[in-house]
């Protein structure tokens, strides 16, 4: 897969404090739902490039993990201009990173990202914690923003299944058909040569012309 070969570009960005799992999360996503065209990280961002084919047509998913460590949050939403969906993650087992995520939830709002999940991450290590955070408060803070809530043990493809069938879904669902620029606007979906170039897109395009001549 070239780099500027796609139908579609998304970008999706994964948020929450340092410690949390965003890493793990990152790789299992990538590791089990696409393949990785580009990897790269930095003091700031680890991001990764993935293509993915979903019924014949190719999706090119820039994923960026904004790293928890980052010294001038202020500035962090910068990062999340343009996103597809934003996927805000906390440790269960540790309050204070549930305290902290939403601080990153408001702060992103600037964003108007459209499309937001909440997961509780690390699960598997509630029962020995002490400070772990109950499902109820989690799908409380869910729903205050907006958000459906997914709790997550990032070690294995089934328990982030649910989190990316979701976000991937809800994206491609707000593509219309045949989808124009304008009509994107605000969505973080950006068209690909795959699709401009295409015959039956460009015909797709003639035919909505063609009502208002």
């Amino acid at each position: 897969m070239e780099i500027d070969d796609y139908h579609f570009k998304l970008k999706i960005v994964i948020i929450g404090d340092k410690g949390v799992g965003k890493t793990t999360f990152l790789d299992a996503i990538t590791s089990n739902f696409g393949k990785i065209v580009e990897s790269e990280q930095s003091n700031e961002l680890n991001t990764r490039v993935v293509g993915y084919l979903d019924d014949n047509t190719l999706f090119q998913i820039h994923y960026w993990e904004i790293l928890g460590s980052l010294k001038s949050s202020g500035y962090f939403y910068r990062y999340c201009l343009g996103a597809s969906a934003a996927i805000y993650m906390f440790d269960a087992s540790k309050r204070s990173s549930f305290e902290k995520v939403e601080k990153w939830i408001t702060e992103n709002e600037k964003c108007d990202v459209p499309v937001k999940v909440l997961v509780g991450n690390k699960i598997d290590l509630m029962n020995n914690s002490k400070t772990s955070i109950s499902k109820s408060e989690a799908i409380s803070l869910a729903r205050k923003y907006g958000m459906e809530y997914f709790e997550a043990c990032a070690l294995g493809e089934t328990s982030v299944a649910p989190v990316y069938d979701y976000v991937f879904s809800t994206i491609v669902n707000s593509i219309p058909n045949p989808p124009t620029p304008s009509q994107l606007m605000g969505k973080g979906i950006i068209l690909g040569k795959r699709l401009i170039n295409s015959t039956k897109y460009q015909l797709a395009l003639c035919d909505i012309a063609s009502l208002y001549e």
